[in-house]
């Protein structure tokens, strides 16, 4: 346990208390990450554990990691199908010539910096295109 400063009062508070005793004045302290919290339950209420930074939270300050944990899953699942529908939308793209997007793709799969860019799921849309690339590439030279 460490002493901070009260930024309302100027006295010595507790870096685990909620709210200053001498002003009650709400201690603001960074939020931890969502996944570092470990909640134990109690007949009458829960209580909310950062192991983390080895501190105990209040409801809200609880109720505020949650949150901002969701906000950003969301975020991470807009981008992810932003970049997953781009790519789609290039695939079908019929300005683009099929070679040059069998090239980029060829190139993205075989370079790990590059390959690093996208999720698996990307990576399986452009080995599928590749795939069907070759199978129709085969096909004409028959």
């Amino acid at each position: 346990m460490a002493l901070i400063i009260c930024k309302e009062c100027g006295e010595y508070v507790s870096d685990n208390a909620a709210a200053c005793p001498h002003c009650g004045n709400r201690m603001i302290f960074p939020l931890p990450d969502f996944r570092d919290i470990v909640v134990t339950s109690d007949v009458d209420r829960d209580y909310y554990y950062d192991k983390k930074n080895g501190r105990d939270l209040d409801a809200y300050q609880y109720s505020c990691a949650k949150q901002r944990y969701e906000e950003e899953c969301k975020k991470r699942s807009d981008e992810y199908y932003q970049t997953t529908q781009s790519i789609i939308d290039f695939i079908n793209d019929p300005s683009e010539p099929e070679s040059w997007k069998a090239t980029y793709f060829s190139l993205v799969l075989t370079s790990d910096e590059l390959s690093r860019q996208y999720n698996k799921e990307e990576l399986q849309i452009m080995r599928n295109f590749l795939k069907a690339y070759k199978e129709k590439k085969a096909r004409k030279g028959k």
